[in-house]
């Protein structure tokens, strides 16, 4: 029962140097963080300052464990203090299709 952390927000008007830098840095401490199963990451295409980030874990469980480690905590602090209009949602497996579909 995949479980998905949705956080979207914009990059501060006119840091995108010091956002950039910083976006590179903490991806690979996001992929490396504890229970983290997959990391994804878009830019609007009407906008190019508005970002979506997407965290995969296994279970709710394991979502659970990376928001109260002390590395969740200090990932999720940096999120709020580098960027604006953050917004995050959390998706769980829809009944219906609980598993990932493909196209023949």
């Amino acid at each position: 029962m995949a479980v998905l952390w949705i956080a979207r927000w914009n990059i501060p008007s006119g840091r995108i140097k010091e956002y950039t830098g910083w976006a590179e840095n903490i991806i690979p401490r996001l992929i490396a963080a504890p229970k983290v199963k997959e990391f994804r990451a878009y830019r609007s295409t009407i906008t190019s300052h508005r970002i979506l980030m997407m965290l995969e874990f296994e279970s709710l469980k394991d979502w659970a464990e990376f928001t109260e480690s002390g590395e969740g905590k200090k990932i999720w602090t940096e999120i709020m203090s580098n960027t604006v209009n953050l917004s995050a949602e959390l998706w769980g497996p829809s009944p219906i299709a609980p598993e990932p579909l493909h196209a023949e």
